[in-house]
């Protein structure tokens, strides 16, 4: 079991508290982005089409869902912006 900070900018933090620290529950040392979002998903079910459609990163580094993150990482939610 490990945790990691996430925090929230932009319109996904309406669904989301802007930081709280997930827990994770695996024997893993890390786990996919995406199964990152699944489990937030599962605690806050209102965030789901905001986690669908928002980019990540890991401290300063934006990531793709199938990367890593791993204890003590630091996940960021982006919504995404539009603009002209």
């Amino acid at each position: 079991m490990f945790s990691i900070d996430v925090v929230a900018f932009g319109k996904i933090s309406e669904y989301l508290p802007e930081s709280f620290e997930l827990k994770i529950d695996t024997q893993d040392e890390s786990i996919t982005i995406n199964q990152a979002l699944k489990m937030i998903a599962t605690h806050y079910p209102t965030a789901v089409q905001a986690l669908d459609k928002c980019a990540c990163a890991i401290e300063d580094k934006i990531v793709t869902r199938k990367d890593t993150i791993s204890k003590s990482d630091q996940l960021v939610l982006l919504s995404p912006v539009a603009g002209g």
